[in-house]
């Protein structure tokens, strides 16, 4: 099984995998990502960095298995 995984989503995802409990994007998502794995977003990419610019932001993240 890999034990680190660098993959690149929409911004909202990695909101919610690195979100902090108490905070609004908290969920179950988050809780399951952060109990298997260290979550850290690697970097932002904004939406001008493609032609046509989607409608949303990405970010690259880097999960490591615990």
């Amino acid at each position: 099984m890999p034990v680190r995984l660098l993959s690149w989503y929409k911004k909202r995802l990695p909101n919610a995998l690195k979100a902090k409990s108490g905070s609004r994007t908290y969920g179950a998502i988050s809780v399951m990502a952060q109990y298997q794995s260290e979550v850290k977003e690697a970097f932002f990419v904004s939406r001008k960095a493609f032609m046509p610019s989607p409608e949303v932001d990405s970010a690259v993240l880097h999960l490591k298995r615990l």
